[in-house]
């Protein structure tokens, strides 16, 4: 089988700079527009700044020298090649050196390879779809680059099960732990291959009775005083509206679970309950501050342009939801003063602190709960970045809504929410709900009615 030889676009090497080993026998070439880019961005504070630098660390480890005569970068044999189309030169020659547009840089080298080697595969690999869709209108082969894409469904964290037997029903029911191997073979085999900290909704005709699976058992959430399935848990005056949010309050207020991933569209209560339980916590005495991550994406592209001020300034425009939700809970829980200062007032009292993912690297943060929300549009890198840096006796809590990607160089099988959900499913550590059930208000439940929620047909 003859090698393929993959064109990449500098968006693949700022998502992922280790792309270059990850096409086993293959060839990769960087057009020089694609070098000139990196060079630009290189120097910028942030995570992307830091992906150009970290290529370029990568192909200082090989001989400048050949690599545009390729260099072996895989054990299978596949070859990195800087590509330069205006080289070699004819004697006496002068060059012209200009800065190319690196979209065009890369179809022209790509048009170029194909006519240099008809017989073999040569793609555009980008995570661009504008960039694909002008490739493949010059007649190249396009396609996205999948080494970091999940294949698998998508991983809710709660499993509905059927229960058809009344003496099982009764056995769930009425303990507040069971061991599945009392449960008929039948039940079993749907509880089969449960992940460690997996939520489980029996159901029996129209009642359902929530559980957890935790330490190999089946612990049942549902209050048993009023037989009902929400409502007892409580957290700064907040209670569970719906049974998927007792799960989500379960996750939240277990200690000895250090990751808990949240999804779900807006208004199901992902932010509040988070801030509810958290607060609480700070209260008693088991964690010292809140810590806000929030990725600085507008949404629809539409930026507002650079904000006047210190981080703090710059950030806290972008904060409206958490200040909406903690001046929510403020009054609902009595605290003296007017709401309207009171997430500022947190801020001041070192309660809430606000932090920017350009200066969360190299930070140590212990006994703290760190929430980043809209995690969706974070990379992996950026996600693992930030649970990197919680130290002993932190929790992290990672917000978001797979179906409201705005990176632009990111969806729902690629970002760092997606990855974090697929890698944590399988550790006792890590808890994933997913809630469905809008609860802000009758209108906010009827918005995907109105406008036919398009992402949802992805």
């Amino acid at each position: 089988m003859a090698k393929h030889l993959y064109v990449l676009d500098t968006c693949v090497l700022l998502h992922d700079p280790m792309a270059v080993y990850k096409f086993h026998e293959h060839d990769i070439y960087i057009p020089l527009a694609v070098i000139d880019d990196l060079d630009e961005i290189k120097t910028r504070k942030d995570t992307v700044g830091w992906s150009a630098r970290e290529v370029f660390r990568i192909l200082d480890e090989f001989d400048e020298q050949q690599l545009t005569k390729g260099v072996k970068v895989t054990e299978q044999g596949g070859k990195l090649f800087v590509y330069n189309g205006d080289a070699p030169l004819t004697k006496n020659e002068r060059p012209v050196i200009c800065r190319v547009n690196s979209d065009n840089a890369i179809i022209d080298t790509c048009l170029r390879l194909m006519a240099k080697f008809p017989k073999r595969k040569v793609s555009v690999v980008t995570k661009d779809t504008g960039l694909r869709v002008r490739a493949i209108s010059w007649g190249c082969i396009a396609e996205n680059y999948r080494s970091d894409l999940l294949e698998q469904e998508p991983y809710t964290g709660i499993r509905h099960v059927t229960v058809s037997n009344n003496q099982e029903w009764d056995l769930l029911w009425q303990n507040p732990e069971v061991d599945p191997s009392k449960l008929s073979g039948d039940l079993s085999k749907q509880l089969s291959n449960l992940a460690p900290y997996e939520f489980i909704f029996f159901k029996n005709g129209n009642s359902i009775c929530p559980a957890v699976c935790r330490g190999g058992k089946i612990h049942i959430l549902k209050d048993k005083s009023n037989g009902q399935s929400h409502g007892k848990p409580e957290f700064k005056g907040i209670h569970a509206k719906n049974i998927e949010q007792r799960c989500a309050l379960e996750a939240l207020a277990d200690d000895k679970v250090p990751l808990v991933c949240l999804l779900g569209p807006a208004g199901t209560g992902k932010t509040l309950l988070s801030l509810a339980v958290s607060l609480e916590r700070i209260e008693q005495g088991v964690y010292d501050r809140i810590i806000v991550i929030k990725p600085l994406i507008p949404v629809g592209g539409k930026d507002i342009g650079a904000l006047p001020g210190d981080k703090w300034e710059k950030l806290s425009a972008w904060l409206g939801p958490m200040r909406d939700n903690i001046q929510q809970l403020v009054h609902k829980d009595g605290m003296g003063k007017a709401a309207s200062g009171s997430f500022e007032e947190l801020v001041e009292e070192g309660k809430i602190e606000v932090e920017a993912m350009a200066f969360i690297q190299g930070r140590s943060i212990p006994n703290s709960v760190v929430i980043v929300d809209e995690c969706q549009n974070l990379t992996p890198r950026e996600a693992r970045m930030v649970v990197e840096r919680c130290g002993k006796g932190s929790k992290v809590i990672l917000l978001g809504d797979l179906t409201q990607v705005e990176n632009p160089f990111l969806d729902s099988r690629s970002c760092g929410l997606a990855h974090a959900v697929s890698g944590g499913k399988n550790l006792e550590l890590c808890a994933v709900a997913t809630l469905t059930k809008v609860e802000r208000s009758e209108l906010a439940a009827l918005a995907s009615e109105i406008f036919k929620r398009p992402e949802a047909r992805r």
